[in-house]
């Protein structure tokens, strides 16, 4: 089956995720409500995961997308230029979680707009239980070059 991996709020961070998410994605949904939307054309060839780009709210994205297998976000924010959206937050952060239907799904962040000290708790060497899925450090951290956490989920039994 092919993994997934999806992108919210990304601008324009195309090149570095689809170089880093090579060989762990099939597909990478970049998602992003801006209407400058455009591919890399430095990636050339079909390098890295297939490329798909929404133009729309995270929200709607959420409720459209099949399955997430691997969800990267990064470098987000409160401030101009920033979503604004607390994607680590309690009402996107379950949307997330209830696709993530895989039996190990990653989470791949730097933390961006977390709510609730949610981040944080997801470090905890006991890592983080929450709606309905238990979120802990990966024991592999292939993407500390881009100073973000690789994070597994699994279904809370």
């Amino acid at each position: 089956m092919e993994r997934i991996a999806f992108y919210p709020c990304w601008a324009n961070d195309i090149r570095q995720p689809a170089l880093a998410l090579t060989g762990i994605a099939d597909e990478i949904i970049y998602c992003d409500v801006s209407t400058h939307l455009r591919d890399d054309p430095s990636l050339v060839g079909g390098s890295g995961p297939r490329r798909t780009f929404w133009q729309k709210d995270v929200r709607d994205a959420l409720r459209q997308i099949p399955r997430i297998d691997v969800f990267f976000y990064r470098r987000d924010g409160t401030s101009e230029g920033g979503s604004g959206i607390f994607v680590l937050g309690r009402e996107i952060m379950p949307l997330i979680l209830e696709k993530m239907m895989a039996e190990s799904s990653l989470f791949i962040t730097d933390g961006s707009n977390s709510r609730g000290g949610t981040f944080r708790k997801m470090k905890r060497t006991a890592g983080l239980q929450i709606f309905g899925k238990h979120i802990s450090k990966g024991q592999e951290q292939r993407f500390q070059h881009l100073g973000m956490i690789e994070f597994d989920v699994r279904h809370e039994y």
